[in-house]
């Protein structure tokens, strides 16, 4: 849609602006302000923050209407080439300008405005840019710095600028900015991707709804509605992948709860001190909300630890704020963090899988392959796998399975090489002793010693075994079960 708006002549702004940029300007809005005013003598302007309302990103929304003033001599910008989010996507680029200095027709509801986008640098080489919003006078009731149609809209504007709109909302260099990519990557996860012993699971889902659903009871008890989890234990056992299934099951509940995700404290202007400060702030602006501090362990440092304390149950009020912290190392975290409720009540121990979560992680996957009819996956298999895997962690057996399918799914040739070439590996290293009770253990049902499943799991097992870097007597309780397995 096209806008009809006839603009009128605004002089030679672009010029003024020129020579306001050759001289020193402290206070540049209030320069351009003056400029706009003594140009377009017969409207009202307004100075509007881009972070506040996001004019152009809510025309693009479709919610108003937009329109470059391409004919204005005085347009600056630049064009440039944007590649595809994702290459994967296989779509086409796209030329995309970079606006400097322009004017654009706005219609908003039957209403006609000015925008004028300027960016100009500041002496610290920070480029900022600024809003002028134009609106005709009229005979209603105005003064000189305040018009009914243009409060109306920068409410209607910062209303929606302040919300998210399938997107996450992540704290990076000193700043909160809001990402449409991590939002489409946690629309994957599901709990049904999380394997835990079913009690930590119903107990760790029960933990979150039952915070979010219980506000009056909290205020019926007299007791701050905030609440923090710390999720611990080795890596690769499933602590980001709880993440992300919370985050998405919190963002499809009825009244949606956003989700906050501080990547890291650096900026490249001010203190790490600062930006616990704006998280916080911001996380009681947007709550009820999840806000996620990943690697606590690292964010939180001696220098910093005081500060975030203070944030966390200072004389600021903080209801309606989950806090969840994730750490490989439990032990490096203060004591004030980890060991006191009332900052993070309750923690979840991600321990390395047992051999019933092996077995249920197997089962998972055989879910998965359930459509495809060229492997044969019998149910069978999976505490024979998961015997096998003993000290695999869950993002080992993720790899187990993927490197097991993918060498299925290229042909005969690439699973005669994966188990020729894991026998080839096995063998260079030091065989562990013989010990018949591995034997007497694990049992292989009649039938499926040669099923290619199996047999490309039992080789692809070596390699990992070698790989893992666990403790020897981790490693050498995987090798074992492969090699008295091998020798049946």
């Amino acid at each position: 849609m096209v806008s009809s708006q006839v603009l009128p002549d605004g002089g030679d702004v672009y010029r003024d602006y020129q020579e306001l940029c050759k001289k020193h300007r402290p206070g540049t809005e209030l320069h351009i302000l003056e400029i706009l005013r003594k140009r377009y003598p017969g409207y009202h302007v307004v100075c509007a923050s881009q972070s506040d309302c996001d004019l152009l990103g809510y025309a693009e929304a479709g919610l108003a209407v937009v329109e470059l003033d391409a004919d204005d001599e005085n347009l600056d910008f630049s064009r440039g080439y944007k590649s595809p989010d994702n290459r994967l996507e296989e779509k086409p680029g796209i030329l995309k300008d970079d606006v400097r200095f322009g004017r654009f027709r706005y219609s908003w509801k039957g209403r006609d405005f000015i925008l004028y986008k300027i960016s100009h640098t500041r002496m610290s080489d920070w480029a900022q840019e600024l809003l002028f919003v134009l609106s005709r006078r009229t005979g209603d009731k105005t003064t000189t710095s305040r018009n009914t149609a243009i409060d109306e809209l920068l409410l209607d504007v910062g209303t929606w600028t302040g919300k998210i709109h399938e997107e996450i909302f992540v704290f990076d260099d000193g700043y909160w900015q809001k990402s449409s990519s991590l939002w489409k990557s946690i629309q994957r996860a599901s709990w049904d991707d999380v394997i835990l012993d079913s009690k930590t699971k119903q107990s760790l889902i029960q933990d979150v709804d039952g915070f979010f659903d219980n506000r009056k009871l909290y205020a019926e008890f007299s007791v701050p509605w905030k609440r923090g989890l710390i999720f611990h234990g080795l890596p690769g056992n499933g602590k980001t992948l709880s993440i992300k299934a919370l985050m998405n099951a919190l963002s499809a509940r009825p009244g949606p709860v956003p989700s906050l995700y501080v990547k890291a404290l650096d900026k490249s202007c001010g203190t790490d001190q600062s930006s616990i400060q704006s998280i916080f702030q911001h996380a009681r602006v947007n709550a009820p909300c999840l806000l996620v501090f990943e690697d606590l362990d690292s964010l939180i440092t001696d220098e910093t630890r005081s500060y975030f304390l203070n944030e966390v149950d200072g004389l600021e009020s903080n209801d309606g704020i989950l806090m969840i912290g994730s750490t490989n190392h439990l032990e490096k975290l203060d004591s004030a963090i980890s060991n006191r409720p009332s900052r993070f009540d309750r923690k979840y121990y991600y321990k390395l899988p047992d051999h019933q979560m092996r077995s249920d992680y197997c089962q998972y996957w055989r879910k998965k392959l359930e459509s495809n009819k060229t492997i044969g996956f019998p149910s069978e298999l999976c505490p024979v796998i998961a015997s096998l895997t003993d000290g695999f962690t869950f993002a080992y057996l993720n790899e187990l399975f993927v490197t097991t399918l993918l060498a299925i799914a290229r042909g005969d040739q690439s699973i005669k090489e994966a188990i020729e070439g894991a026998n080839g590996e096995y063998s260079s290293t030091p065989g562990p002793e013989s010990d018949s009770k591995h034997s007497d253990n694990l049992s292989i049902p009649e039938g499926l010693e040669e099923n290619v499943v199996f047999k490309v799991i039992r080789a692809q097992v070596k390699i990992l075994v070698s790989e893992m870097g666990n403790s020897e007597s981790e490693s050498k309780t995987a090798e074992e079960k492969v090699e008295d397995k091998s020798s049946n």
